[in-house]
Formats: C-alpha cells, sequence, structure tokens
C-alpha cells in the first residue's frame, strides 16, 4: 500500500462528494491511508455530551485514535439563554486552537454555538440538533405542557416506565437504561427543566464556518429530520447511538477527521442541507 494518495485518488475523494450517496460511502469504509492515521493522531476532539449526561455517554470514543476532552453541564441560571449558558460550559474544559469539535443531543448545539466564535477544523454531531426546528413534535409538546409544571423530583427519568425508555431513547440494553437514570440523576430537577427549556430556544440553525458531519439514527424519536439531511444515516439506531453503535460512529468520525485533515471534505453537506430546510419549513 503506498503511504500517499495519488492525484487522481485525492481527485475521486473530491468528486465524491458532490453525490450524497457516494460521499456517505467514503465515510462508512474509509480510505485507509496511513498518513492520514498518522498526521491526526495529535488533534484533539472536545466533546459535548447530551442533555443531562456526562463522559460515561461516549466511553467508547476514547477507542479513537486522538485526545478526547470532555465538558460538562453547570447550573442553568434563572437568566441564562442560551448563548450566555453554552459559554459556560465551554469554560469546563480545556480547548486548544487547533481541535475538533463533537456533541450528542444537545451538545451538538451547543458546540455548533461555539464553533462560530472559536472556529475548530469541523463539527460532529453524533444523534445531534441544529436548531430547536428538529425537536420531534411529541418532545416539545412534553417540554411545555408537562415537563415545565413537574415537581424537581419528578424531572428525572425514573419515574418513566421502562418500555417508554426503550421506544424514546432507543435503549434496550439494562446496562445502557442503568447509565442513562444514573446519569441524569447527578443533576439537579431545576436545572433538567431549565435545560430542556434552552434545548427550544434556538428556533434557526446555526451556520459554524467549518465542515460539519451530522450521524443519526433512522429510529430517533427524540430529534426528527428530513431523509436527506443526515450524512451518515444508522439504520434502526435510536437517539443514543454512542452508546448503541459505537463501532459505526467511530468509524464515520475517523474518515470525516481524515477527509478534513487532507483537504478533501471542501463543502460540507450540512452547509447546502441548511438552506433545504429552511425552504421545506418555510
Amino acid at each position: 500500500m503506498a503511504l500517499f494518495p495519488s492525484f487522481q485518488r485525492v481527485r475521486s475523494l473530491r468528486t465524491c462528494f458532490c453525490n450524497v450517496d457516494r460521499r456517505r460511502s467514503v465515510l462508512e469504509k474509509g480510505t485507509f491511508y496511513p498518513m492520514f492515521q498518522h498526521g491526526t493522531d495529535g488533534i484533539p476532539i472536545i466533546f459535548f455530551p447530551a442533555l443531562g449526561c456526562d463522559s460515561r455517554l461516549g466511553q467508547r470514543h476514547h477507542d479513537l485514535a486522538f485526545p478526547v476532552h470532555w465538558a460538562r453541564w453547570v447550573p442553568v441560571g434563572d437568566q441564562d439563554d442560551f448563548d450566555g449558558y453554552a459559554e459556560k460550559v465551554a469554560a469546563t474544559v480545556e480547548i486548544p486552537e487547533d481541535c475538533y469539535f463533537a456533541g450528542t443531543s444537545l451538545g451538538g448545539l451547543v458546540a455548533l454555538h461555539l464553533a462560530r466564535r472559536l472556529k475548530p477544523r469541523g463539527v460532529i454531531l453524533i444523534g445531534s440538533m441544529h436548531s430547536s426546528a428538529v425537536v420531534a413534535p411529541a418532545m416539545q409538546w412534553l417540554v411545555n405542557s408537562v415537563i415545565r409544571f413537574m415537581p424537581n423530583a419528578l424531572v428525572h427519568l425514573d419515574w418513566m416506565p421502562r418500555w417508554v425508555v426503550d421506544r424514546q431513547f432507543g435503549l434496550t440494553a439494562d446496562p445502557h437504561v442503568e447509565l442513562l437514570l444514573d446519569m441524569v440523576r447527578q443533576h439537579h430537577g431545576s436545572d433538567l427543566r431549565r435545560l430542556c427549556q434552552l434545548a427550544l430556544s434556538v428556533p434557526r440553525p446555526i451556520e459554524p464556518a467549518c465542515p460539519v458531519l451530522s450521524i443519526h439514527g433512522t429510529e430517533d424519536k427524540i430529534l426528527s429530520y428530513f431523509e436527506d439531511e443526515i450524512d451518515i444515516p444508522i439504520r434502526g439506531a435510536g437517539h443514543f447511538i454512542s452508546l448503541t453503535h459505537p463501532g459505526e460512529v467511530n468509524r464515520a468520525i475517523r474518515n470525516f477527521v481524515e477527509m478534513v485533515d487532507c483537504g478533501v471534505w471542501h463543502e460540507s453537506l450540512y452547509h447546502t442541507l441548511l438552506g433545504s430546510r429552511l425552504q421545506k419549513t418555510a
């Protein structure tokens, strides 16, 4: 195997991103040139976890060949808007000048917001959102009509029947369900409520000036995308794909980083599809 890719190979990779299906094929199968892997070992990925979760959600992302660092949620102030709160979260982790951002669920929205100012090499959305517009109608109703009025003690998920947790979050393994419940228990009910409300406070898509990769489960009941809006659709997966499909997610992340670092991810599908969503929802 050649250490350096040929000019024809790089040109073919550039061309493939004009076609959604061919782009997905490259991301899923990889390029596997040694120089790509060796050239990206030192570039860290800053992860922003899902609402109420922590680094345990993405424990398998430490299998990646990159340094991985996690931000954490902090208490929400009564006067915090989404932008101000995102900056508070950013202060919980050291963010180098040269890095990638990744976010799960609400964490992806935080990553996109921070990317406009901090300009990472790229942003990776893992079962995540570019705006409140993709939150499923049932979840919007739950936040606005139920969680808004719940006592703090009931905002945690322990009251929810197991079959509801399975269906809503796509978690069928007992260890995954117990992990989710334990992570959420670490937060005060009032903070969880405010985070849910902040998740619905960004009506327009955030567009950072960097490549964006979206990886999403096709059976996600929390977020709903148009079929053509996802770079990497994971068939049959629910919301927490970092837990249920870590191998597929890690493979897509590695290949995306390789593409960006080699200059062949010249235009992100994400940016192209922002206009499509705005037209469909106008």
